[in-house]
């Protein structure tokens, strides 16, 4: 007895270790998981469809077919080749564990199509995994969507703003618009509209129907009433805008507009932004520190001048005459041509500054100073002389520049060299010629002088020693 329990307990013990052993040996299945971009889809849509591969071990190869209903689905991308309704998917790999491929399907037709992979990954071993799943194809229903998204006219502007439920509308143009364009688009992509073109207008009221016509047939009719102004009707509505336009000013005949909002607008350093009031509302400009100076930027309407302008006395726009070296402005003064005018190493002429007013500057009669002017400027809450060099765009305070009191329109005259000094270059070479004329001949009747004594001389000499020779005879 004993011994057959002996031997039951190593029967079982060798079974247990059997167990075991075993259990260690056991490998999971690889898998495939398919996924589609939709599961229901309508007539003419695309669809896509993923299937990954998923491996315990290292892969290097895939092989996998992948089969579709060919009368619901059309294959489009994504397959190494096609057979039929079955796309193949051939690929070797370089270990893997992991593979996913896309393909890309039209839904041609109504009906289901059941979607089935079954994906062979090689490694270590093969093993094989599959997957399926079903789409569904369907017809839309034609869209009864007769709506258009917005109406566009070549002058003018819709009363109200557009909305697509709002069918009546009416816009203003004057009298110089003869002809208009009006064009639409319509809410959705399958609906059409006519109507739509370019037309004379009449003066008074021209009526314009847009009709849209949905995919289904359904129609909706948007109306514009265009009305164009007489002349005088037109005038009048062109100053009522004018003067309801408080950004608006006229400068030379020229139509600009007040620049309300720095942005991107590079502001001389020496400047703040302040608010004033302008017509009717505040408008935003710059001064300096002691607000002696203030500036609005404006921009003319064809766009072609963007600058600092003055409002004078006479609260007329004038542009501004400066200068801007360093980020820094300096207002050029005039007040000096009235009252002053300069030494005479110094001469006034026309001086065009960068911003393309014109001043009077003082210039030096030195051809080594052709590119430096001086100017009177306010700067900083003081008017002063500047020395401004134009080549290289720089800025000195000249505080010992000279001038004299201006008597009438007479100059007058510190002496000789004073008065060489401010005739024109061509007065100067001719001075300068006939001095050295005046010069030649001087020189010449020195030469003729000296040669009348050299001749001279001997004869007396002569003379004296024959009257010598009588007196010894005797």
């Amino acid at each position: 007895m004993i011994k057959k329990i002996s031997s039951l307990i190593s029967i079982l013990t060798v079974l247990a270790i059997l167990i075991c052993a075993t259990s260690g040996l056991v490998v999971s299945a690889d898998s495939a998981i398919i996924s589609v971009s939709a599961k229901q889809v309508n007539v003419g849509d695309t669809v896509t469809v993923t299937v990954k591969y998923n491996s315990n071990a290292q892969l290097y190869a895939i092989d996998g077919s992948i089969n579709f209903n060919s009368s619901v689905l059309q294959y489009v991308s994504g397959a190494t080749n096609i057979t039929g309704a079955t796309a193949k998917i051939v690929e070797p790999l370089t270990g893997q564990t992991s593979k996913s491929y896309t393909l890309t399907f039209k839904a041609i037709a109504e009906g289901s199509s059941n979607i089935t992979a079954s994906v062979t990954g090689a490694g270590a071993t093969e093993q094989t995994a599959s997957a399926g799943t079903t789409i569904t194809v369907t017809t839309p229903q034609p869209s009864s969507n007769a709506n258009l998204s917005s109406i566009k006219l070549s002058s003018g502007s819709l009363t109200p703003s557009f909305k697509q439920n709002k069918t009546e509308y009416t816009a203003t143009v004057k009298y110089s618009v003869e002809k208009i364009t009006i064009s639409a688009n319509v809410a959705d992509g399958n609906s059409t509209y006519v109507g739509g073109g370019t037309f004379d207008l009449n003066l008074g009221d021209n009526l314009r129907s847009l009709t849209v016509t949905a995919q289904s047939g359904a129609k909706k009719t948007y109306n514009v009433v265009i009305k164009r102004l007489s002349q005088e009707e037109s005038n009048n509505l062109e100053q009522q805008e004018r003067e309801s336009d408080p950004l608006l000013v006229t400068v030379n005949q020229q139509d600009f507009h007040i620049v309300n909002d720095f942005t991107g607008v590079n502001v001389p350093t020496n400047l703040q932004g302040i608010t004033t009031q302008y017509k009717s509302g505040e408008v935003n400009i710059v001064t300096d520190s002691a607000q002696k100076v203030k500036l609005f930027l404006l921009k003319s309407d064809d766009g072609a001048i963007l600058d600092w302008y003055i409002l004078n006395e006479d609260d007329k726009f004038e542009r501004a005459s400066y200068i801007i070296a360093d980020n820094k402005i300096y207002i050029v003064e005039k007040e000096y041509d009235k009252a002053t005018v300069f030494s005479s190493a110094w001469y006034s002429e026309m001086y065009e500054l960068p911003n393309g007013t014109s001043v009077k500057a003082f210039k030096s009669s030195d051809k080594r100073m052709s590119d430096i002017y001086v100017l009177y400027c306010y700067y900083d809450g003081d008017y002063g002389y500047y020395r401004y060099d134009a080549k290289y765009n720089t800025v000195q305070r000249y505080p010992d520049f000279e001038i004299v009191e201006k008597v009438v329109n007479t100059y007058k005259s510190d002496g000789l060299v004073d008065s060489l000094m401010h005739l024109p270059k061509a007065g100067k070479e001719i001075v300068l010629l006939s001095i050295a004329l005046v010069l030649c001949l001087l020189a010449l009747l020195v030469l003729i002088i000296i040669k009348m004594r050299k001749y001279r001389t001997p004869k007396i000499k002569t003379y004296k020693s024959k009257t010598n020779e009588l007196n010894n005879k005797d």
